[in-house]
């Protein structure tokens, strides 16, 4: 018997207009009922899927979500920290003089802030695609925080635009004369453009042209699985992970089970068990009725 489901959301929950099919609400909710765990595994924080949590009915002190692609996980009333990976100031000190000698970006996420030390666009964005706050600060009040959980490398320009219209609907108007670096690069994020010790001491993922996520070294989603699977004492065998993209990989292959959406990467595909529906037919559903219901 399965008793925790971790469930990416992007491509996988939900559909792609971002809402949550009554489908795979009444599965989810036919699963809690059974006992079973829903986690909601994802690279977004937690107030970035409040809203979703509650439509879900897992806003519960027993219900847990594994957020920032893993470096944090913790129950949905937000009360306790279950396990945390965040930098040391010498990693952030690094990825500080890397982007500056290229002329990148940073965008760092503590704790319900995004924050940044040279406005961009990217940052102030994803704090309103995430219900977060934004601040502008120096770097070095930035290295005193113990907390920094998550870093986007951002080679910011007009596309930062059309991912945002295209992903969430955001009205763009306001951002229209936003002005981006006077050079731009666009091979400076492809390839081995970047150091190689910057691939051997973060983990980095490629998210989509213009930005990388970075996460202290050893830490994805996978790591959350395992951290919250250790607190509840569940057994892998135990463990369904459902997903669909490279930075789930990690995840599914900490599962008894682990299942890849009909719409999932090649990759993704060969590494599961099950190949499920897309995300467009209820694909999550589909998993919950055959192995869990």
């Amino acid at each position: 018997m399965y008793k925790i489901v971790f469930i990416d959301m992007d491509g996988t929950l939900l559909k792609d207009d971002k809402s949550i099919s009554n489908e795979n609400k009444r599965a989810i909710k036919a699963a809690t009922q059974k006992g079973v765990k829903i986690v909601l595994c994802t690279g977004r924080p937690i107030d970035g899927i409040k809203h979703h949590l509650s439509d879900l009915n897992l806003i519960a002190n027993d219900q847990y979500s594994v957020t920032c692609t893993g470096a944090n996980v913790q129950n949905n009333t937000e009360d306790k920290i279950i396990f945390q990976s965040p930098f040391n100031s010498k990693d952030l000190e690094y990825l500080y003089n890397m982007a500056e000698d290229l002329n990148l970006d940073l965008c760092f996420y503590n704790n319900g802030m995004y924050s940044v030390y040279k406005n961009n666009l990217y940052g102030k964005l994803e704090s309103v695609a995430n219900n977060t706050k934004y601040e502008i600060t120096e770097f070095k009040n930035l290295v005193k925080r113990n907390n920094i959980l998550k870093v986007n490398l951002i080679n910011e320009n007009s596309d930062v635009l059309e991912h945002y219209v295209h992903h969430f609907g955001f009205d763009m108007s306001p951002y229209n004369n936003f002005k981006f670096r006077n050079t731009y690069d666009k091979n400076l994020l492809l390839g081995d453009s970047l150091p190689q010790y910057f691939y051997e001491n973060f983990s980095v993922l490629k998210t989509c042209t213009y930005t990388f996520e970075v996460l202290s070294k050893n830490t994805n989603k996978g790591t959350g699985v395992k951290k919250l699977c250790q607190y509840l004492d569940i057994p892998t065998k135990e463990v369904i992970c459902i997903g669909d993209s490279p930075n789930d990989l990690d995840m599914l292959k900490c599962a008894g089970l682990p299942v890849a959406m009909g719409n999932a990467s090649d990759e993704i595909k060969h590494a599961a068990s099950y190949v499920t529906l897309t995300n467009e037919e209820n694909g999550v559903a589909n998993v919950l009725e055959k192995f869990v219901l």
